[in-house]
C-alpha cells in the first residue's frame, strides 16, 4: 500500500480551493429568476354588451390592423362553462373596409381556440395532477361531484398528453449548472424500465426527464449531452455506479460521487465483515472502530481535516487487513477526487438526497406499475415537473 499511499498523497495536496462569494452567484441566479415573466395578461379588450354577447371594445383587424371595421352579425358558439353545461354565447363578427378580410371576437383569455371546455376546466385538471397521482376517470368523476358534469376520461387524457417523446425538458430554462443524475426502476405495461432524471441541486427542481428501456452508457451519455448542451454545466452528483466516471470523464464534466451513498458502502462492508467474524470479539471490535474511522474521513465539513484523516487512516493501513485494502484499493484511492469536490466549490452537494427525495414524491411504489406507457408516465411527470419549480420559484422569492 506505500506507493499507492505515496501517489495519492502527491496528487491531492496540489488540490487547491475553489473561493468566491456564493451569495453574488444565488443572488445572480435569482435576478434571471425574477426576469422570467410568469404571469398571464387576459384579452381585456372583450366586452360582455348583452347577456352571453361577446365583442371587442375597440376591434382592429387582424389581418392590416385598420381600425376601419363594420359589424357582420353574430356567431353563435357551444361553451362549456364550469357551471353551465353547453352554454350558448354569441361572439361579434367583423368585416375590414380596408383589406375585406372578415374575422370575429375570439375570447383568448378564457377559451382556446377550437375548444369547447374553457380554461378554468384545464387548468383544474392540471392542478389537480399536479398535488399526485390520480386516474382520469376518478377526475372525470371528483368534477361531476363538484360541477355536476365533466370532460369524459379521454377528454382529461387529451389535456395532459405531452405528445410521443420519451423525454421531457423543464419550459423554466433557467438553470444554476450544478446538477445530481439519478435513475429509478419503473414497471410499464410488465416491462422493465427505467426513468432517467437530471435535477437542478441550487434552484430544487428537475432539468429534464427520459424514459428508457435499457441503461447502457451511450444510452446515459446521450441523454446527459443533450440536456446539458444548452445550459451552464459546472459538476454532476451521482452515486458510484462505475460507468458514470467514464461517461463524465468523456463529456469533460466534474463529477461528485455522492457521500451518503458510500457511507452505506461502509456500512454495508461493516455487516459483512461483522458476520464473518460472529464468534471473534476482538476481531469484531477492530472491524467496527476502522468502519467507523472510514466513515470519518469523509463526514467532515473541513477540508484539511479531510486530508489529515485521510493520511492516517491509508498511514496505519496494513496489508493484513485484507478486506480494508481491497475496498480502499476499489472504492476510495481512485475515487478520492471525486468524493471531495465538494470542497473545492461550496455550490457543490456532498450529495444525490435532492434527486431522490423528488423520486420519493412523484412516483412512490403505489404507483410505480399503475402506467402502460412511457409518454403516460411522462404526462404526469411533466405535471410533477412543473409544480417542483413551481414551488421552488416560490421560495426563491
Amino acid at each position: 500500500m506505500t506507493n499507492s499511499n505515496n501517489a495519492s498523497n502527491n496528487s491531492i495536496v496540489s488540490i487547491q480551493l475553489k473561493l468566491f462569494d456564493l451569495n453574488d452567484f444565488k443572488n445572480a441566479l435569482k435576478e434571471k429568476i425574477h426576469a422570467v415573466k410568469t404571469s398571464y395578461s387576459p384579452d381585456k379588450r372583450v366586452i360582455i354588451t348583452d347577456t352571453d354577447k361577446y365583442e371587442y371594445l375597440n376591434p382592429e383587424c387582424s389581418n392590416c390592423t385598420s381600425n376601419d371595421i363594420v359589424k357582420e352579425g353574430n356567431r353563435k358558439r357551444i361553451v362549456n362553462f364550469p357551471y353551465s353545461k353547453k352554454h350558448k354565447i354569441f361572439l361579434k363578427k367583423y368585416r375590414c373596409k380596408n383589406c375585406g378580410k372578415y374575422f370575429q371576437t375570439e375570447l383568448e383569455s378564457i377559451l382556446e381556440k377550437n375548444k369547447t371546455y374553457t380554461k378554468d376546466f384545464k387548468e383544474a385538471i392540471l392542478e389537480s395532477l399536479k398535488n399526485g397521482y390520480i386516474s382520469s376517470r376518478k377526475l372525470a368523476k371528483n368534477f361531476e361531484i363538484f360541477w355536476k358534469y365533466s370532460p369524459s376520461h379521454q377528454t382529461i387524457k387529451n389535456i395532459i398528453k405531452q405528445g410521443e417523446n420519451k423525454r421531457i425538458i423543464n419550459e423554466i430554462d433557467i438553470f444554476s449548472g450544478y446538477y445530481s443524475y439519478d435513475e429509478e426502476y419503473l414497471s410499464l405495461n410488465g416491462e422493465k424500465a427505467y426513468r432517467m432524471t437530471l435535477y437542478d441541486t441550487i434552484f430544487d427542481y428537475p432539468v429534464a426527464e427520459e424514459i428508457s428501456y435499457n441503461l447502457k452508457s451511450a444510452t446515459i451519455k446521450s441523454f446527459i449531452a443533450e440536456t446539458t448542451d444548452n445550459i451552464p454545466i459546472e459538476c454532476i452528483i451521482t452515486d458510484h455506479v462505475p460507468k458514470y466516471r467514464a461517461i463524465l470523464d468523456s463529456l469533460n464534466i466534474t463529477h461528485q460521487l455522492c457521500l451518503f451513498h458510500f457511507l452505506k458502502m461502509v456500512t454495508d462492508l461493516r455487516k459483512k465483515e461483522l458476520k464473518k467474524n460472529k464468534d471473534n470479539e476482538i476481531e469484531k471490535e477492530k472491524i467496527k472502530r476502522e468502519c467507523q474511522e472510514l466513515k470519518e474521513i469523509f463526514q467532515t465539513h473541513d477540508f484539511n481535516e479531510c486530508l489529515n484523516r485521510f493520511n492516517k487512516f491509508i498511514t496505519n493501513l496494513t496489508s493484513d487487513r485484507e478486506y480494508l485494502v481491497k475496498f480502499m484499493s476499489k472504492h476510495v484511492l481512485k475515487n478520492f477526487k471525486r468524493m471531495i469536490q465538494h470542497f473545492l466549490d461550496p455550490l457543490i452537494e456532498r450529495t444525490t438526497n435532492k434527486s431522490e427525495n423528488y423520486f420519493r414524491q412523484t412516483d412512490s411504489d403505489r404507483i410505480k406499475k399503475r402506467f402502460k406507457t412511457s409518454e403516460g408516465i411522462l404526462d404526469f411527470l411533466y405535471l410533477k415537473m412543473q409544480y417542483q419549480t413551481e414551488k421552488a420559484l416560490k421560495k426563491i422569492n
